[in-house]
């Protein structure tokens, strides 16, 4: 219930943080790192006609070893329309029996690096950039928010860590949370 109490007042934040509603312009497909095992891509929705954007670069859930950027194709548009871009990336996934972490850590960075580097071409505002993400999305985007102020330079102090979790709430609404919330103890 606290999930969706707070997806609700985020998109209450961000339908009323603008009072105009932007036409959306789709750009699919765009490299912003080249991995020894291949390149990484994002999709950026962009609100038509606002000039540096606010941004926030989404990282998709699964579970480290599934998923891609497509969840984002609805909330990229709304969120577009509503004044915000957004840079959903794709980031390498965990294999099994494989070392693999910290890598997706570093590709969510590397967005970051990109998405700032690139701003004025992309038509976003590096200075009002934030990360979101879902599950395991919302891990690396917190593990990417708290390298902050490392000597890289991918993630400083002043990019904003927007939270959405979203995987896993329908999980609590079980018989077994349920009791666990009557009595916590």
């Amino acid at each position: 219930m606290r999930h969706l109490c707070f997806l609700v007042a985020f998109s209450a934040m961000i339908v009323s943080a603008t009072a105009r509603e932007y036409e959306v312009v789709v750009r699919n497909d765009i490299e912003y790192a080249a991995r020894e095992d291949g390149r990484l891509a994002g999709d950026l929705y962009l609100p038509k006609g606002l000039d540096k954007a606010p941004v926030l670069v989404a990282v998709h859930g699964g579970g480290w070893q599934a998923g891609n950027r497509a969840i984002y194709r609805y909330w990229g548009p709304f969120l577009a329309k509503n004044g915000y871009a957004v840079f959903a990336i794709s980031y390498r996934l965990s294999k099994t029996g494989t070392k693999s972490y910290p890598a997706a850590v570093y590709d969510v960075k590397a967005a970051v690096q990109f998405v700032r580097a690139k701003a004025s071409e992309l038509g976003v505002d590096p200075d009002r950039m934030g990360l979101m993400g879902d599950s395991a999305g919302a891990h690396l985007a917190a593990l990417a928010g708290l390298a902050a102020g490392l000597s890289d330079g991918t993630v400083d102090r002043n990019t904003r860590i927007v939270f959405l979790h979203c995987g896993g709430a329908f999980g609590l609404l079980s018989a077994e949370y349920a009791d666990w919330a009557a009595d916590p103890d």
